[in-house]
């Protein structure tokens, strides 16, 4: 007997019993409404308190993070500014005065720096720039910034005190010491070439206001504070109070007590002298013990949650009042439900036991229904996905299409035997055939999609799962290939400035600079001329991978011979006295079909190579030729040089990986990866062979159906 036999029966007889069941049955049906309400309503009460406090604690770790950069920028203009190779050599000397030349126009042309000193290893002021003059020969020893700097002798940030310089305001101290540099070819008795020496500490004062004003930048519309306290639990900055003149004491509030005691977090506090509630994220600001707060009103910070309660709580009271009208429709209907429930019961039972895939979705695309079918081929069980989103079963790949499919349905079309990707639980993805239809009510007005889905995976063709990827990672590298160019172009400005500007100081400057500092000039060309290799070889990089194709029937042979001649012909390193001059032997008419430009960028970095790391032998040997295995043709580029350990094989077509030291043989690391993407171009592979005592074979096949 079911359940609609079993009411039908009693609801309709006569008596108190059956006013009994009709009060049974309503309260069946009226009582899981009202909890569904009340689970809802806490369920979003949660969510939307859970949401505030992220967002709030998110808030606080980016104003963190901008403080601790723009602080550690400062604390590294002050190392740059202590380290300038005359300032060390003239406080080393004693000449403070000229020492400050050099680093005066600081606190003019940074504006949130107010002024700075040079103090002498021992606290004593010895000239500055801005506001120094009242402490001019002053030992400041006792002050936070100088025992905080000579603890360890690293750049240290104070907390914020009174200077005493005038105007007589509030500031925070950047220290960082004054270190000797190596002077060429002067040694310690121990041998070492250290300049360790700490010469004296250099000195700069940052205005409160400076950090309040960051403060700022990311603070909200509404009454929202934001405000910095140092480790001791004083005000730096605040965004509504000024901390300029007068130093406030935070260390009583009870988010400053936290961040004292090193925590993070968000919390809700209450003000101890007006009773006011407020939301306050708390966190720790970078490795100089200062911390953040931002702090909101209770009934500010929650306006959103008590907003969305008031907004919901009409619709719960209406769902309620709905369930009380279905109610009574049942009752009065209970004869014609009862063939409609045995009739969906049948369906339900053929739907049920298909073994394709049978759901139906709302117009969100909530999942109403779900056929062991669906269990089977998607992999979760009903429990896991009614009520929930298909959309997690969905590639992005394919979900403009699917939502574009799912609109056409919602205006009343079908789709028959389209073909799509799904992601079961496990994560793999199959391929579906699939038939969707609108489902209407009475009115025939559409309420939802009804879907039959069949795994087809097996009869897809796997080329064409190897097609996609192939093709995503082809736009991934394309991507990454367009990024590097871009870099490389952007830095070739900047090195011909450090180049040209280098040069016009050695030649115009020549009889004014030391040997050291022509040392130095020698250096920075070597090295802007090392990073315009470098430039040149990612530009070549990028071209590889960017440029189209134009195949073409090309002989190897002829480019090897070019290129062998030049190298012969140009090289500036063998070693002459071995009259190890390289020998080359190429095999003739060795033909593929390919880019031309490319073959031949590809051929003149693996004979490149080849003659490099065979210049230390006797007698060079480099060989160009071709076998047949397998009915591959494999050609290969074959030396006598110093060759390598097989262990590190799979780092050589890195960017930038080199088993050989640059003095030993120049270069910059890229050749090789440069050659494996033009051979991957081609659809082609490459490997590599070696022995120390033997040399290195380069083995690559550009594949013999590459069509003209």
């Amino acid at each position: 007997m079911n359940i609609f036999a079993f009411f039908e029966k009693r609801l309709y007889a006569s008596g108190r019993k059956s006013l009994l069941y009709r009060l049974l049955f309503s309260l069946m049906i009226i009582l899981p409404v009202i909890s569904v309400v009340i689970f809802s309503s806490i369920t979003m009460y949660r969510d939307t308190t859970a949401d505030i406090y992220t967002k709030r604690y998110a808030r606080a770790q980016l104003i963190q993070s901008l403080i601790h950069e723009r602080l550690s920028a400062i604390v590294l203009l002050a190392e740059s500014l202590a380290s300038r190779p005359k300032v060390v050599e003239y406080v080393k000397e004693g000449k403070w005065d000229q020492a400050i030349k050099y680093a005066e126009y600081i606190p003019r042309q940074y504006g949130y720096i107010d002024s700075m000193r040079l103090v002498d290893i021992y606290g004593t002021v010895h000239t500055g720039a801005g506001s120094f003059k009242e402490t001019l020969g002053e030992n400041l020893s006792d002050m936070d910034w100088y025992k905080g700097v000579s603890q360890n002798w690293e750049p240290y940030v104070s907390d914020i005190y009174l200077r005493i310089s005038e105007p007589r305001i509030n500031v925070v101290a950047v220290a960082v010491p004054i270190i000797g540099l190596p002077l060429p070819g002067v040694y310690d008795e121990e041998g070492s070439n250290e300049g360790n020496e700490i010469l004296g500490i250099l000195i700069l004062h940052i205005k409160p206001e400076v950090f309040a004003g960051w403060l700022k930048e990311i603070q909200p519309e509404g009454n929202v504070q934001n405000y910095l306290v140092d480790k001791k639990g004083s005000l730096i900055a605040h965004t509504s109070i000024n901390t300029t003149e007068k130093t406030y004491d935070f260390s009583s509030m009870l988010p400053v007590e936290r961040l004292l005691d090193n925590q993070s977090g968000i919390d809700i506090f209450q003000n101890t002298e007006t009773g006011q509630k407020s939301l306050s994220a708390y966190i720790k600001c970078g490795l100089h013990g200062w911390g953040l707060v931002i702090e909101e009103p209770e009934k500010s910070a929650f306006a959103i949650r008590s907003n969305n309660i008031y907004t919901y709580l009409p619709v719960h009271i209406l769902f309620i009042l709905l369930s009380f009208a279905i109610t009574v429709l049942i009752l009065r209907n209970m004869g014609q439900i009862r063939q409609n429930w045995e009739n969906s019961q049948k369906l339900a039972l053929i739907i049920e036991n298909s073994e394709d895939a049978i759901y139906s979705r709302d117009l969100n695309d909530n999942i109403i229904t779900w056929n062991k079918g669906a269990e089977k081929i998607y992999g979760y069980r009903t429990e896991e996905v009614v009520g929930k989103s298909f959309l997690k079963m969905v590639p992005e790949n394919t979900t403009a299409s699917y939502t574009k499919i799912g609109n056409n349905i919602k205006k009343g079309e079908s789709v028959r035997n389209m073909v799509s990707q799904r992601i079961r639980k496990d994560g793999r993805r199959i391929f579906i055939s699939f038939t969707s239809s609108p489902v209407k009510d009475i009115a025939g007005n559409i309420t939802g999609i009804a879907s039959i889905a069949r795994d087809i995976t097996k009869q897809i063709n796997s080329d064409r799962i190897i097609r996609e990827k192939s093709r995503q990672l082809e736009q991934l590298n394309a991507e990454l290939e367009a990024f590097s160019y871009s870099v490389s172009h952007d830095l070739r400005g900047p090195l011909r400035g450090i180049d040209g500007f280098s040069t016009a100081l050695a030649e115009d400057y020549s009889e004014k600079l030391d040997g050291q500092a022509k040392d130095y000039i020698c250096r920075i060309k070597k090295a802007s001329s090392r990073m315009g290799e470098l430039i040149d070889d990612l530009l070549m990089l990028s071209r590889v991978t960017k440029n189209e194709i134009k195949l073409k029937n090309v002989n190897l042979s002829i480019i090897a011979k070019k290129i062998s001649y030049n190298l012969s012909k140009n090289d500036k390193t063998r070693n002459y006295e071995l009259k190890n001059t390289a020998e080359f032997i190429i095999e003739p008419d060795i033909h593929v079909i390919a880019d031309e430009i490319l073959m031949e960028t590809m051929l003149y970095n693996l004979l490149e190579n080849a003659f490099k790391f065979s210049s230390t032998r006797q007698k060079p040997l480099i060989e160009f030729g071709k076998i047949k295995k397998n009915n591959d043709e494999i050609i290969f580029v074959k030396d006598n040089g110093v060759g390598f350990d097989m262990r590190y094989v799979d780092k050589i077509f890195n960017p930038f990986q080199r088993l050989h030291s640059e003095k030993e043989f120049p270069g910059t690391g890229i050749g090789l990866a440069t050659v494996k993407r033009i051979i991957g171009r081609h659809k082609g592979r490459i490997w590599i062979e070696s022995d120390p005592a033997k040399g290195t074979s380069a083995y690559f096949i550009i594949p013999a159906k590459t069509k003209l």
